[in-house]
């Protein structure tokens, strides 16, 4: 047997060959070819306001036990995300500079959204004031390049996310 064959069987075995190929892990831009994560943000939030809304899956939930014992739900397997309809959100209520300067905060910006993976994986959970209705919300507070940054999320269950609704930074 030569050796690149015995290194084939010895992945196999391990489980590494053979595995379905997840396109999630690999994304993709517009035109086919790979591309980083925050790119796909910066072009999610260049489409912030379209009808059609677009997920994009930028993280696993990191310290899944933390997050389940403060909301009081399983999140093991859930990833964050966020929608162009989102990041609209935030850019029309924490976009401009004059009106967060008076809120003793700072605008966000189209390249605030490539920090993002960054900002969830750094962050402290807080808990939110719950609504009467609709899905859990929990608050990461992270400091990303000098700004710290708040980034609320509510959890899907069923569709196994953590879902961007607004943020800002101070």
């Amino acid at each position: 047997m030569t050796p690149a064959f015995v290194d084939a069987k010895k992945r196999k075995a391990r489980g590494g060959a053979g595995r379905r190929f997840d396109p999630s892990k690999h994304p993709r831009g517009g035109n086919g070819q790979f591309v980083s994560t925050g790119a796909l943000l910066r072009e999610a939030a260049g489409k912030a306001g379209q009808n059609t809304v677009n997920h994009v899956v930028f993280a696993s939930v990191r310290r899944p036990a933390e997050l389940s014992k403060l909301v009081g739900e399983e999140v093991r397997g859930f990833k964050h995300a966020a929608s162009n309809q989102a990041m609209a959100h935030v850019i029309s209520q924490h976009g401009n500079a004059k009106i967060e300067k008076a809120r003793g905060q700072k605008a966000i910006g189209a390249d605030d959204f490539a920090k993002l993976p960054a900002i969830v994986r750094a962050g402290t959970y807080h808990p939110v004031k719950q609504r009467a209705f609709g899905p859990l919300r929990v608050e990461i507070v992270s400091r990303v390049d000098g700004d710290e940054y708040h980034y609320i999320a509510e959890i899907r269950r069923k569709k196994r996310r953590l879902d961007l609704v607004t943020m800002w930074k101070r």
